[in-house]
């Protein structure tokens, strides 16, 4: 069974809603809750430093003599200035002293935290310094362990917060989040109304469109049954005006038989109306003796079996064959063996009798039918197998057959002396002003702001 899982949600929680948020209460920010600073562990981001602060930092490292367990994190280097250099030196001759010059330039700074450990050889320290300079050009925080150095690993600091200001921001993030909620609520709203709106009118448009496509049907049925009545009394005009013209034509006339009566070559013979059908070819084999005006034209014939199909028919059912399910077709053919129309009665008869006979044997010239069928079997598409559901594994707990382990007896540990920290702090900021003078601020040497020793 497979599931299409919502974001964060398991499939046990799929229709699970977030909770409705209530209006946040603001707190008195007087109480004594709210009152000084408060501690808290938050997470250090660190950034490219200088390559002066960089190299400071190996060199102090070097020059502690061992390893360290512990982390380094540093900030960014930047350089800052505003105004212009000399427009402010052309505005100290002139006397406009409104014109100034001012640039911070930041080496960035890096913090050493940790513990020594054993001592290190010369060697081994220049080592140490050399990994730890190639670490900190990665711009990410610094792990130290002993001798070896790795990167991107999260170092957390403990950090001081206005408690007043701290819940200032938590009711200004909540009472955001609830206002949040109230226009998504709003929007929602308005969304589903114009979406009924639409809805409405889609419905309205297909209403209108099945009473359009009714009454154009209507019409349209219309049209045919009066233009089916119209070629209805046409066809009997034609048919009465027909017979009206054969009758006049054949009055005092003897019947015509089908003998042909002419000597004339069969390519020569298209004058008649039944000539002007078919292939060249087709009227080449044609024989005076067979030239006849009725189903038994050789062009209408199987000149094998001198049958003609006059029907067929063609009918699908469903059905199996032993154990297979699919589809039968069955095509039936109807076949004639047209009748001899040519041959000549024994005793001479008027056109009266001619008519009468034809009119009382309207299958005089027709000969025997036949039929045959043909049936074929189609197979459906086979589905795929569907595999049973397995059913549940039972296990045992695997518990009755173990021995039951002594509960060991808990060791102090024995108190070990504290290792000695290491504190050290590199880089600085410069800030340089042409209206101040030489400006203040100063970099940090290698030797300012270490501090090692026991605690």
């Amino acid at each position: 069974m497979a599931f299409t899982m919502k974001h964060g949600m398991s499939p046990f929680h799929q229709d699970q809603k977030p909770a409705r948020l209530e209006k946040p209460v603001e707190p008195d920010y007087n109480a004594p809750e709210y009152q000084g600073f408060g501690t808290e562990q938050v997470p250090v981001v660190s950034g490219r430093a200088s390559n002066r602060t960089i190299r400071q930092t190996a060199r102090g490292i070097k020059n502690l003599g061992t390893g360290i367990n512990g982390n380094i994190t540093t900030t960014p280097a930047y350089t800052r200035s505003s105004g212009s250099m000399l427009g402010a030196l052309i505005g100290k001759v002139t006397g406009n002293e409104d014109s100034d010059y001012y640039k911070v330039v930041d080496k960035g700074t890096a913090s050493v935290k940790g513990e020594q450990t054993n001592a290190l050889t010369s060697e081994e320290s220049s080592e140490l310094a050399k990994k730890v300079k190639a670490a900190m050009k990665s711009g990410q925080n610094v792990q130290i362990s002993g001798t070896e150095v790795t990167t991107g690993g999260e170092v957390m600091e403990e950090r001081k917060y206005d408690k007043k200001k701290r819940a200032q921001s938590d009711y200004n993030k909540a009472n955001n989040a609830y206002l949040r909620q109230e226009n998504q609520d709003k929007e929602a709203a308005r969304l589903a109304g114009i979406k009924a709106e639409r809805a409405a009118r889609l419905a309205e448009q297909a209403a209108t469109r099945t009473r359009n496509a009714e009454a154009a049907a209507t019409k349209q049925a219309q049209i045919k049954s009066e233009r089916e009545a119209r070629e209805k009394i046409n066809a009997e005009n034609r048919a009465k005006n027909a017979a009206a013209a054969e009758a006049k034509k054949n009055k005092g006339k003897q019947p015509a038989t089908n003998e042909s009566t002419t000597t004339e070559p069969v390519a020569q013979q298209n004058r008649s109306a039944f000539y002007q059908k078919g292939m060249l070819g087709d009227k080449m084999d044609l024989q005076n003796k067979n030239k006849k005006v009725s189903a038994t034209s050789p062009l209408n014939q199987n000149s094998a079996t001198g049958e003609k199909l006059i029907g067929s028919k063609t009918t699908v059912e469903k059905g199996s064959l032993g154990s297979r399910p699919g589809t039968f077709t069955t095509t039936t053919n109807d076949y004639e063996t047209p009748g001899n129309g040519n041959t000549k009665t024994k005793e001479k008869m008027s056109n009266e009798d001619w008519s009468k006979f034809v009119k009382e044997n309207p299958d005089w010239n027709k000969g025997s039918n036949r039929s045959d069928s043909n049936k074929s079997f189609k197979p459906d598409l086979e589905k795929p197998m569907d595999l049973p559901t397995p059913a549940p594994t039972t296990f045992g707990n695997g518990l009755t057959s173990q021995p039951i382990k002594p509960i060991p007896t808990p060791v102090t540990p024995k108190e070990e002396p504290k290792k000695p920290t290491v504190t050290m702090a590199f880089g600085g900021k410069k800030e340089k002003s042409m209206s101040g003078g030489s400006g203040s601020g100063s970099y940090s040497n290698g030797g300012s702001g270490t501090t090692c020793g026991c605690h």
